[in-house]
């Protein structure tokens, strides 16, 4: 069965989640250390997230700074991410492409 939103699109592991960016676990566990990146240690200790928390991440992280304080390059997405979000069907385009327009992405 499909889920029938982003928030209960769960992603299980660090590489699965990784693809998300075309980035390694390494690179996700670098932005959970660091970035605040939304994942949470299963009982088994993979790491877990969903695609709304994903969503609302990238929001937040890719947001322009207009006096260029944070000094951040924006994440940037990988196909997966989008088939993530074609599997979950219920974001609307304009979310999608305000979450893509953050990431320097066009749809």
């Amino acid at each position: 069965m499909q889920p029938s939103n982003p928030e209960s699109y769960v992603i299980i592991g660090l590489e699965s989640i990784g693809r998300l960016f075309g980035v390694t676990g390494r690179t996700i566990k670098n932005w959970i250390r660091k970035e605040g990146f939304p994942a949470a240690r299963l009982p088994d200790g993979r790491w877990s997230t969903t695609l709304g928390n994903v969503d609302r991440w990238l929001l937040a992280r890719n947001e322009i700074d207009p006096y260029g304080r944070n000094g951040k390059q924006p994440v940037q997405l990988h196909e997966t991410y989008i088939e993530a979000h074609k599997a979950a069907a219920e974001i609307s385009q304009e979310e999608l492409q305000a979450i893509l327009a953050s990431a320097g992405r066009a749809a």
